[in-house]
């Protein structure tokens, strides 16, 4: 899979805006695409199933925190692919947590 990341900022009264595009060249079929953009004060997350198209992000940040951090730091990146047995496995480990491990902790019933 090729990924494509461009990003341009501009910084006006209204605060700092970013335009990040997202390019899926190719799709790897049953795997969805996991984008997450990250300051050190937020997160932006999204994911898409359909490859071979430029998905454009508009993020405008307005705390001037976030803004020194972004001027200081960039924006982070981070991608990754998840099949859908990946997916699955994820949630129930996750539900298992909520729940106390249905069973596998002696301290919860």
């Amino acid at each position: 899979m090729k990924i494509g990341i461009s990003t341009d900022m501009t910084l006006d009264e209204d605060g700092l805006k970013a335009e990040v595009t997202f390019d899926l060249d190719q799709s790897l079929g049953f795997c969805m695409e996991h984008l997450q953009i990250s300051t050190a004060f937020s997160d932006y997350y999204n994911f898409w199933v359909m490859g071979g198209k430029k998905h454009p992000i508009n993020l405008v940040f307005t705390d001037e925190w976030e803004i020194a951090d972004i001027e200081q730091n960039g924006l982070r990146f981070f991608t990754y692919c998840a099949d859908p047995f990946t997916l699955l496995e994820s949630s129930v480990t996750t539900a298992f947590m909520w729940i106390g491990g249905t069973g596998t902790s002696k301290y919860l019933p």
